[in-house]
């Protein structure tokens, strides 16, 4: 359970665009709760946000994509071609 002292704390630590930030530091009765905890207190949140119409925003973009596997080349040599002001590597 989150215990009542020391009070828990809600803050606004940031704005970023259109992406508030906040820290919340509460205190709980046992360091193993800890994950429960975090996760109770998220669900709460959105919970009241949802209650009171305060929508989240959706990604605009979502880039899925796949890989196939391919067979290993021995033979295919990796080269590294450094940056402006790189060091060269040897050949």
């Amino acid at each position: 359970a989150i215990l009542a002292t020391p009070a828990p704390a809600f803050l606004l630590d940031g704005v970023d665009g259109s992406t508030l930030v906040f820290l919340v530091t509460a205190f709980i009765n046992s360091p193993r709760n800890t994950g429960s905890m975090r996760s109770e207190l998220l669900m709460d949140i959105l919970a009241r946000l949802r209650a009171d119409g305060i929508a989240l925003t959706s990604p605009q973009d979502i880039n899925l994509a796949t890989r196939k596997a391919r067979p290993a080349d021995t033979s295919e040599e990796l080269r590294v071609h450094p940056g402006p002001g790189a060091t060269p590597l040897r050949d």
